[in-house]
């Protein structure tokens, strides 16, 4: 297992454990993303470098957006990598 970091935004950060950086992102995802107005990043274990993020966009999605959770009037992309 390796420790990532989670940067939800707004100070609101938290360390996990997970196998990879991907499976992570699919338990967040699993677990609800959070209403904060903020993109969140997975770190690595050094808290250097982003290896993925998830967009915030505080627009309601267009018909070509790619979305991966809608919340509070806006929304998150797709996890990608950095």
């Amino acid at each position: 297992m390796t420790t990532f970091t989670v940067n939800f935004g707004q100070g609101n950060i938290e360390k996990r454990e997970a196998e990879s950086a991907w499976e992570l992102a699919t338990e967040l995802t699993n677990e609800g993303l959070p209403y904060n107005q903020s993109s969140i990043k997975v770190l690595d274990e050094n808290e250097e470098e982003v290896i993925l993020i998830a967009d915030w966009y505080g627009v309601s999605p267009e018909e070509d957006d790619e979305v991966l959770e809608e919340i509070g009037g806006g929304f998150y992309t797709p996890w990608r990598e950095i």
